[in-house]
């Protein structure tokens, strides 16, 4: 099962930042590619140099309804990576689990852990 890293929050709150510290951390680093879904794009850029540096690969999914299982499985074919870090603008975790089709409690599990690391 490959770990998937939730982030999400207010729109302004420092989600951007808090995922270029964490990808450029030592602990972070992966020996394959993560991906990186992007959902909505916030006022600061994703540093090209440092999504190179950290394997990262960055996708945009701007529209809700797009963000299915069914896309979210097709990148998993195209890209075949280890991690998927999931950047969540204003959903709630009940949102996030209805989209995943996961448990609201393994959502709120996930981002807990993810915290702790």
């Amino acid at each position: 099962m490959k770990p998937v890293f939730i982030v999400n929050g207010f729109l302004e709150s420092g989600k951007t930042e808090f995922i270029c510290y964490t990808l450029a951390q030592p602990y972070f680093q992966t020996k394959g590619k993560t991906l990186l879904i992007v959902c909505e794009e916030g006022e600061e850029e994703y540093d090209d140099e440092l999504l190179s540096q950290s394997r990262t690969i960055m996708e945009v999914i701007d529209e809700e309804a797009a963000f299915t299982p069914e896309n979210l499985m097709e990148l998993d074919k195209k890209y075949r990576v280890p991690v998927l870090l999931f950047y969540y603008e204003r959903y709630s975790t009940a949102e996030i689990a209805s989209i995943l089709k996961i448990p609201k409690k393994t959502v709120s599990t996930r981002l807990f852990r993810a915290k702790a690391k």
